[in-house]
């Protein structure tokens, strides 16, 4: 009963509202009523085309940023093969120095070990002392370059993880541009 009431009082109230518009209100107000569920369902409409097209667009943003940080991050990848290679040089060098003074060293113990005079003995030992103080920050050097080397390795081998997980994320969530992508550079790796 009370929604009745509720109900007659609004259509009292628009009546006596009517009554004191003017006839512009009152077509301003009837034009209203009349188009307002109207305008309503164009308004939802607008929203869910604006929340799809962000959508959209934050898919393209995402794919977009997403390959350019996949494309960054092999990018990467390759300098750090290519700094790899670089502490493999050094380290090749270093074992190099190292044996010719192993080989050096292993002369003098071999002189040592046959020497008789005890003079020359002394001077022997005095030489591959000599030869160990010059082997040391080598030997030092090339421990600390293994485990760089290690260390970077491990970060090498995480980001190419990090990097097959963005491949998969771009492919599985970038939809239809993402699915291609994934395709072109799976053939691209097979061409190679």
């Amino acid at each position: 009963m009370i929604p009745y009431l509720i109900g007659a009082a609004v259509v009292i109230g628009v009546k006596v509202a009517m009554d004191h518009f003017s006839q512009q209100e009152r077509d301003a107000y009837k034009k209203w009523h009349s188009k307002r569920k109207e305008v309503q369902r164009t308004i939802e409409e607008h929203e869910r085309n604006i929340e799809k097209h962000i959508r959209a667009a934050e898919r393209s943003y995402n794919y977009h940023f997403l390959v350019d940080l996949h494309y960054s991050s092999v990018q990467i990848a390759n300098e750090a093969y290519k700094l790899l290679k670089q502490v493999d040089v050094s380290i090749g060098a270093i074992q190099e120095i190292l044996y010719k003074y192993y080989h050096a060293k292993r002369k003098w113990e071999k002189k040592q070990f046959y020497c008789k005079s005890k003079y020359k003995k002394a001077e022997f030992e005095q030489k591959i002392q000599e030869i160990n103080e010059m082997i040391q920050p080598f030997s030092t050097e090339k421990n600390n370059l293994y485990h760089q080397k290690k260390e970077f390795n491990q970060k090498l081998f995480d980001l190419n993880k990090q990097t097959a997980n963005l491949k998969y994320a771009i492919r599985d969530r970038c939809g239809y541009k993402g699915q291609k992508w994934y395709k072109r550079l799976e053939e691209r790796k097979k061409a190679r």
